[in-house]
């Protein structure tokens, strides 16, 4: 729900907004200055919000007729920036980091071993909200087996920082060099050698030597319907 004040008022007949605040900075210009900030080029944001490159074009140039309160929070929520900041340019950019949520990209699992590439070449059609900062480099994907067993359930969506150091203890989403498969697991330390463990005791314990590791799962996103 947006919160208004008498800066904005919301025309219910065209459902547009008519906005005031910082008059030094439109918009649309904050709209562009965030997505340069975070290197989004207009056709991403405008696929993540669901709107035309274009639209995301007009709305740049100062022209914001059909920008509509839904739209404009989406847009918010791509860029994980503040919504104050972007309506009245008051607050900072990001606002506070914890709340902030970002939409982060869907990989297909077959795909997570070259997920960076994927995600550059902007080939991704879905995306998932997440509470972590826009610039932070991360993905998603669909855990396909059991192998996680109840502790990650086959079919949870796993949100993967392809940045963060792992350390023992993480879970990790990692590819079998010579065959290219995809495997989530938890990086273990024994006897000082790191292994690959799965929590399905079907599933053989592996030296991590012949793995590449892809990143750290920092969520899991769990439907029970």
């Amino acid at each position: 729900m947006l919160i208004t004040t008498p800066a904005s008022m919301l025309n219910a007949g065209e459902d547009k907004l008519a906005y005031m605040g910082d008059t030094t900075q439109t918009i649309g210009e904050r709209i562009r200055e965030a997505r340069q900030t975070y290197r989004i080029s207009q056709g991403s944001l405008a696929k993540r919000v669901g709107v035309s490159a274009s639209a995301v074009s007009q709305w740049e140039s100062g022209d914001v007729r059909g920008l509509k309160p839904a739209n404009l929070l989406a847009t918010a929520r791509a860029l994980g920036i503040n919504v104050q900041w972007l309506v009245y340019g008051s607050g900072r950019m990001r606002g506070d980091a914890a709340g902030a949520a970002t939409r982060v990209p869907v990989v297909p699992w077959h795909s997570a071993g070259d997920a960076d590439h994927t995600i550059r070449e902007e080939r991704c059609e879905d995306y998932v909200d997440a509470a972590f900062p826009a610039d932070a480099r991360l993905f998603a994907t669909v855990i396909p087996d059991d192998s996680m067993g109840g502790e990650i359930p086959r079919g949870s969506t796993l949100v993967v920082d392809l940045e963060l150091p792992p350390e023992p203890g993480d879970y990790i989403l990692v590819r079998h060099i010579e065959t290219g498969d995809v495997s989530c697991r938890r990086l273990i330390r024994d006897a000082g050698r790191l292994y690959l463990q799965a929590a399905n005791p079907a599933y053989p314990m592996h030296p991590a030597d012949g793995h590449e590791i892809i990143g750290v799962v920092r969520e899991v996103i769990r439907r029970f319907r």
